[in-house]
């Protein structure tokens, strides 16, 4: 599912009953008032020379039931990643290829295409480069840029998927786009073997880390200047790298006594990381120490994410179970937990993903 939860008091659910075999995203907080029937195109076939198929004519993929009904806030029959795009689209990507690109409020599927990668395990927004972009891992290792078409694009191919580099050994556990040296495009790649490497556009490796950790990555976080990229890993560590071109140096080490399974940054230099034991720990400071601890979530904290320019943090355990917590400024002072707003609409499956929403908000991804 996708779907847009504002930072204050949350809009009524909208859209109309669906079959129930996609009924576990259709109850949404975002404001859609009108459905949107959407087929999917079938994948193009590589050596045809005519253009993609257009949303409004296209024909279902055989392997989905005839008729297959799609609103704004759900779109995807498989677990899905979100993102707000540079340009205030909305993308989505599920595990079997299905990319859909809406307007910021929704309301318009823009683009619907099958991106030919099968089995996507990490999705991220990949800055720089013309164009908006894609980045790709999956359970076979693969790693894959994807460049969006443009809003005002002519009819054509929605989307062109290329592989970087060589797939790793073994599925990729998380992917979170960053730049190199030079300004292009690089991605930082975490894998479940727990390992972490930096490739660039190219898809040679810039560096791979060596055995900071003994389980799976499961997320990545590339400070906003660039400079620093954090990985949170299941065996309780999250590491902390100020890589140069070549060499990722020796990683800061903030220790948790649980599996860590969200990590982000602030613009001024705090560390957000959220465990499997339900709390919630800020870091600050060099070297980095726990600057506030915070438990009580309803089940182990997915997400993590600064919002407002870094004055305010979102922490998620769940679609319906986030948090907000405000971020004291230069002056100083303690970080506090906000009042709980109105209760949010119900909701299902895992978060995948959180993001903020161009124009204030969050875009929410799962399943």
């Amino acid at each position: 599912m996708t779907r847009t939860a504002g930072l204050g008091p949350r809009p009524p659910p909208g859209g109309r009953p669906v079959p129930a075999w996609v009924a576990l995203a259709a109850v949404t907080s975002c404001a859609c008032p009108r459905p949107v029937d959407v087929t999917i195109p079938v994948p193009p076939d590589p050596g045809a020379e005519d253009a993609a198929p257009s949303v409004e004519d296209v024909t279902p993929p055989p392997a989905l039931p005839e008729g297959y009904l799609f609103v704004p806030q759900i779109g995807h029959a498989a677990p899905a990643w979100a993102t707000a795009l540079a340009d205030g689209r909305i993308a989505s990507v599920d595990s079997d290829g299905l990319l859909l690109v809406r307007s910021a409020d929704l309301r318009d599927v823009l683009i619907a295409a099958h991106l030919g990668i099968a089995g996507a395990t990490a999705v991220d927004f990949a800055a720089g480069g013309e164009g908006a972009r894609i980045a790709v891992g999956t359970a076979a290792g693969g790693v894959h840029l994807c460049r969006l078409s443009p809003p005002n694009a002519p009819p054509g191919r929605p989307a062109e998927c290329v592989p970087v580099g060589a797939p790793l050994p073994r599925a990729v556990s998380a992917i979170a786009s960053m730049r190199d040296g030079d300004g292009a495009t690089a991605m930082a790649i975490g894998s479940v073997s727990g390992g972490v490497r930096v490739r660039g556009p190219d898809g040679g490796d810039r560096w791979a880390s060596g055995r900071d950790h003994s389980d799976r990555i499961a997320a990545l976080a590339v400070s906003p200047d660039g400079r620093r990229l954090a990985a949170a890993g299941a065996d309780g560590v999250v590491s902390v790298w100020s890589p140069s071109e070549r060499d990722p140096g020796r990683p800061e080490k903030l220790v948790h006594d649980s599996p860590v399974t969200a990590v982000a940054f602030s613009p001024d230099g705090r560390v957000a990381t959220g465990a499997a034991n339900r709390t919630l720990r800020i870091w600050s400071g060099t070297p980095l120490v726990a600057e506030a601890r915070f438990a009580g979530f309803s089940e182990g904290v997915s997400h993590v994410v600064f919002v407002d320019g870094g004055r305010r943090l979102a922490a998620a355990a769940g679609p319906d179970a986030i948090r907000f917590f405000r971020i004291p400024g230069p002056d100083g002072g303690d970080v506090v937990e906000e009042p709980p707003g109105p209760a949010p609409a119900a909701g299902n499956g895992r978060l995948r993903g959180l993001v903020p929403a161009p124009g204030g908000g969050l875009v929410e991804g799962g399943a």
